[in-house]
C-alpha cells in the first residue's frame, strides 16, 4: 500500500529532526540488487514542510553550542579562561582611570618669562649726561706749584703737593682747581710716581699721599667727580696707589673712590676701571693687593632699606677715615685729617682702608650694570663671602648688604644660590641678634628665591625653619622678606615636601594669615602660600588613579570611615 504525505497540523510534525530522518528514509531506500525487472517500489518518503525545517535548525544549533559548552567546560574548568589564556575579567580591573574633583582646582599658569639681561640693564641704567668743561689758566703763583709737582727735586714736590692740600680744602677753591689748565696733570703725575723708587722715599711718600688727599677734596664736590675720574690716567694712577703703598695713601686711595662712586653717573666708569673692583674687594678682606694679578687670580679664587641714604650711610663709614691727626679742616660736611705715616700704626691704616674700599663698593653695588659686573668676579664674591663671616666686625653687616645689592640683578641669582659660603653665611647672619644683620640676610634670600633654579636648592630643613622664626618678628621689613622668601619658595611645585615636612612652617603661616595685628601685606602673602601649597596637594592628587571598577566618586568625599563601626 502506498502511504500518503502527511499533514503539516499532525502529532509527527512536533518531532524533533524528522525532516532529517524523513530525508535520510527516502534516500537510503533503493531497490534491491536481486530484484525484478520492472519492478517498482511504489514507496515514497514524504517532503517536509518549511516551519519544520526551521525548528529543526535552531535545535541543531543549539545542540552544537551544549557541545561545545561542554569541551569548554572540560578543558577551562569554571573558571571558563584556558591555561595560559589572559583572563578578560582581570584585564577589565586592571584598568584605572582618573580620580574627579567637586569642584575643578585651578591650572597652575605657566612661568613668567624673564626679561633679557640687555633689556635690564637698559631701563636700569644711569644716563649719562655731558657736560662742558672750559678750562682757565694758572696764575703764576699756582704755576709754580704745578711745576713743582712735576719737578725732579722730591722735596719741593713735597712742599707743592702740602699747599696744594690746604688749598683744596676750601670750597671756593675745589671747582677752580679742578678747572685750571694743568692741574689734574700735576695731580695724577705726584700720585703715579713710585715712592720707593727714590733715595728720599719718606719724602716721596709723604707727596704721594698729599696728592691723593688733594684728589679725595676735590672729590667732595659732587660737581667735579666726573672730570677728576675722567681725566686721562688718574684712575689708573690710584689704583696703582692702592697696590704699592700700605698705609695712609692706600686708605686716601680707597676713601677717594669711594667718595667718587656716591655719583651714580660714575659709578660705570669705576668699575669699568682696570683691576680697580678686585683690588677693592681684597683690599676690604685684609690681604694684600700687590699679590694681585692675572696670573694669580685663579689662586685666589680656589675658595670659593631703602637707598635714599647714600650719603648718610657714606658719612658713618668714612667718620673714622678723618678723625685723627695733627692738622684738621672741614669740607663737604666731612671731617678729615692729615695723618703722620710715621705716628700711624699699621693696623690703623689697615682698618681704614678696608672701611674705604667697603664704603666703594657698597656704593658700586647700587648700579645695576655694576652689579652684573661684579658678581662675574670671583674675586669679588670670594672676598665678599668671607668678610660677610667676620661677625666682630662692622663691615660684615655692609657685605651682606653688598651682596643683598648683587641679588637685584635676575641673572645673578642663578650664580649666588650656588656659590660657596654663600647660604650658609646667609643662614648664620639671619639668625643674629642684630637687626639689620637679619634684614639684609633675609632680603638677600628674597631676591635668590625668586629664581627657579635655586628654589630647590634654599628649601632645606635649616633655612625653611629661619623664614619660619623670623616670621614671627616684629619688624615688618624682616618680617615681609621672610614671608615673601617662604611664598617664592613654594611656587615650585618640588618643595611642597619639604614645605610640608618642616616642622612649623604651615602652623606658622596659618598663625600669621589669621593674626589681626599682623600687616594686611603679610598676612595676604600667607594666605597666598597656603593656597599655593593646596594647589600643588590637588594637583599631586588629580594626577592619581582608581581602577575602572570602582565607582566613580567626585572628590573630595567628606565620608569618614573605620573598622566595624556599629552604624546600623
Amino acid at each position: 500500500q502506498t502511504s500518503g504525505g502527511e499533514k503539516p497540523g499532525s502529532d509527527q510534525a512536533s518531532i524533533p529532526g524528522r525532516d532529517n530522518l524523513v530525508e535520510e528514509n527516502s534516500t537510503s531506500k533503493q531497490p534491491p540488487e536481486n530484484a525484478p525487472v520492472g519492478v517498482v517500489n511504489t514507496k515514497r518518503s514524504a517532503s517536509p514542510a518549511p516551519g519544520l525545517r526551521r525548528v529543526a535548525l535552531v535545535e541543531n544549533r543549539r545542540a552544537e553550542q551544549s557541545r561545545v559548552d561542554e569541551v569548554r567546560l572540560a578543558m577551562c574548568g569554571k573558571s571558563g579562561v584556558p591555561t595560559g589564556m589572559p583572563d578578560p575579567s582581570k584585564e577589565v580591573v586592571n584598568k584605572t582611570r582618573k580620580v574627579k574633583f567637586k569642584q575643578r582646582y585651578p591650572v597652575p599658569p605657566p612661568a613668567k618669562k624673564p626679561l633679557n639681561p640687555a633689556e635690564i640693564i637698559m631701563n636700569n641704567r644711569t644716563p649719562k649726561t655731558t657736560e662742558q668743561v672750559f678750562y682757565s689758566k694758572p696764575k703764576k703763583d699756582i704755576q709754580e706749584l704745578f711745576d713743582a709737582v712735576t719737578g725732579g727735586s722730591i722735596q719741593r714736590r713735597s712742599n707743592a703737593c702740602g699747599a696744594l692740600k690746604v688749598l683744596s680744602t676750601q670750597k671756593k677753591n675745589k671747582m677752580k682747581l679742578v678747572r685750571t689748565e694743568g692741574f689734574l696733570d700735576a695731580i695724577t703725575f705726584a700720585v703715579n710716581d713710585d715712592a720707593s723708587a727714590h733715595e728720599d722715599s719718606e719724602a716721596a711718600l709723604a707727596a704721594r699721599t698729599r696728592a691723593v688727599n688733594v684728589v679725595l677734596n676735590i672729590s667732595e664736590m659732587k660737581d667735579n667727580r666726573r672730570h677728576v675720574f675722567a681725566h686721562p690716567g688718574l684712575a689708573d694712577s690710584l689704583v696703582k696707589c692702592m697696590v704699592e703703598e700700605k698705609g695712609e695713601a692706600r686708605a686716601l686711595a680707597c676713601a677717594a673712590v669711594a667718595t667718587i662712586a656716591k655719583s651714580p653717573f660714575c659709578r660705570e666708569a669705576v668699575s669699568n676701571t682696570p683691576k680697580l673692583v678686585d683690588i677693592l674687594s681684597i683690599i676690604l678682606k685684609g690681604d694684600e693687593p700687590s699679590m694681585f694679578n692675572r696670573d694669580q687670580q685663579k689662586h685666589l679664587e680656589e675658595e670659593k632699606k631703602d637707598y635714599s641714604g647714600d650719603d648718610e650711610a657714606s658719612r658713618g663709614v668714612f667718620s673714622n677715615s678723618y678723625s685723627s691727626g695733627s692738622s684738621t679742616g672741614r669740607s663737604g660736611g666731612y671731617s678729615y685729617v692729615e695723618h703722620d705715616a710715621s705716628a700711624a700704626s699699621v693696623d690703623e691704616a689697615r682698618n681704614l682702608a678696608r672701611l674705604n674700599s667697603c664704603a666703594a663698593l657698597l656704593h658700586l653695588s647700587k648700579e645695576c650694570p655694576v652689579a652684573k659686573q661684579m658678581c662675574s668676579s670671583n674675586t669679588v664674591l670670594f672676598n665678599l663671602v668671607a668678610t660677610s663671616k667676620e661677625f666682630d666686625s662692622p663691615l660684615h653687616t655692609k657685605c651682606l648688604e653688598i651682596l643683598a645689592n648683587l641679588t637685584r640683578f635676575p641673572q645673578n641669582n642663578v650664580i649666588l644660590a650656588e656659590y660657596p659660603g654663600l647660604i650658609d653665611s646667609l643662614l648664620i647672619n639671619g639668625n643674629q641678634e642684630d637687626d639689620v644683620d637679619r634684614l639684609w640676610s633675609m632680603r638677600a634670600l628674597q631676591n635668590l628665591s625668586s629664581e627657579p633654579s635655586a628654589k630647590t636648592i634654599l628649601a632645606t630643613n635649616s633655612l625653611l625653619e629661619l623664614l619660619s622664626v623670623n616670621i614671627m618678628r616684629q619688624k615688618y621689613e624682616e618680617q615681609f622678606a621672610a614671608t615673601a622668601a617662604l611664598y617664592n619658595i613654594s611656587t615650585e611645585p618640588g618643595a611642597v615636601v619639604p614645605l610640608t615636612n618642616t616642622k612649623n612652617v604651615v602652623a606658622t603661616l596659618v598663625h600669621v594669615a589669621h593674626n589681626p595685628t599682623t600687616e594686611s601685606s603679610v598676612r595676604l602673602m600667607a594666605c597666598d602660600t597656603l593656597a599655593t601649597l593646596g594647589l600643588w596637594l590637588q594637583t599631586l592628587s588629580g594626577a592619581g588613579t582608581v581602577p575602572a571598577d570602582v565607582k566613580p566618586v567626585p572628590l573630595p568625599t567628606y565620608v569618614t570611615s573605620g573598622w566595624k563601626r556599629w552604624e546600623k
